[in-house]
């Protein structure tokens, strides 16, 4: 992977972190998907998540369904670029997890 990581590889806790179902008070979890905070912030993701998802919260808890992905894969065929990319990259994971599950959560930092 060239943008995200895994809860193993890992290095500190500045992550977002985009877990599988609806957050249950636990962080890192073993199957989780990491992405760098420094990445989200120089690829200007905050601006690109909060348009696709008024709802998003940098510091939060966001769960998204679906639909709400959908979206989000829909709005970054539109930019294109390395947002495409990293959007690309995360959707591979979140195919696996929505092949079993109906929500995944993004932890924010």
């Amino acid at each position: 992977m060239k943008y995200c990581c895994t809860n193993i590889q890992r290095k500190g806790t500045c992550y977002f972190e985009f877990q599988k179902g609806s957050f249950n008070d636990k962080h890192w979890l073993s199957d989780s998907l990491c992405l760098d905070a420094d990445i989200f912030d120089d690829l200007s993701l905050y601006e690109f998540f909060s348009k696709a998802l008024p709802e998003f919260d940098y510091y939060g808890i966001t769960e998204i369904d679906k639909e709400k992905w959908k979206r989000i894969r829909l709005k970054s065929e539109v930019i294109g670029g390395a947002v495409k990319d990293v959007i690309d990259e995360i959707d591979l994971w979140i195919n696996l997890a929505f092949s079993t599950i109906d929500t995944i959560t993004i932890l924010g930092i």
